[in-house]
């Protein structure tokens, strides 16, 4: 061990990290440290250490330096469990599903898309619609869940021509991220209460 005063109340020093203690002519002084106690300044070394007095007025450092393989390890660890918990998500990507609706409903949400029973957390992403048909209105889409409360947008609805164009792939800043108790429903309707038979609406890319 070595013990200084000079470190009481100072921080713990991370157990796996190289302590370097270096004090003029000690000899072996390189040694990494198990365990700090910032109550006295004792630090524990690995092996059997050194039984060596530094004498009085000798300048000697005590460095915390971080080895490469631990931090690789690290590192690794916390790789790891981001992809444990990214393969748990139902990672959605563009090309994935295309669900046509027909015959709008004037200004009532009509579903177009619903998942109200998924086996597992679901990360949406986007969404491509493509409106066909003669519209009278603007077609406008929101996200709800298996309940038909919404959950995306932040305002109301996502209106064409204004948050989305016809048939152009829309990417969410932040993606929209389903609980699997929950579910969820990819809804439409129109601004026009005229809009009803003819007027289609297509989704792909959610």
């Amino acid at each position: 061990t070595l013990v200084d005063s000079n470190l009481i109340g100072r921080n713990d020093f991370i157990s796996e990290k190289t302590i370097l203690i270096m004090s003029g002519d000690a000899k072996d002084e390189d040694k990494g440290a198990t365990a700090f106690d910032n109550s006295d300044g004792k630090i524990t070394l690995q092996g059997t250490g050194f039984n060596l007095q530094i004498k009085a007025g000798t300048i000697f450092r005590v460095l915390n330096i971080s080895t490469v393989e631990m931090d690789v390890a690290n590192i690794k660890t916390v790789v790891d469990a981001i992809k444990t918990l990214t393969d748990a998500l139902g990672l959605t990507t563009f090309k994935q599903e295309t669900v046509a609706a027909t015959d709008v409903n004037g200004t009532t949400w009509k579903d177009l898309l619903d998942k109200s029973t998924i086996t597992k957390p679901t990360k949406i992403c986007g969404f491509t619609v493509t409106v066909a048909g003669t519209w009278t209105g603007k077609a406008q889409i929101r996200i709800t869940d298996g309940a038909g409360t919404k959950i995306f947008p932040f305002q109301d609805q996502y209106e064409q021509d204004a948050e989305f164009t016809s048939g152009t792939e829309v990417t969410f800043n932040f993606p929209v991220v389903v609980p699997m108790a929950d579910g969820y429903k990819f809804q439409f309707r129109s601004t026009d209460v005229a809009d009803g038979a003819g007027e289609t609406l297509e989704l792909n890319n959610l």
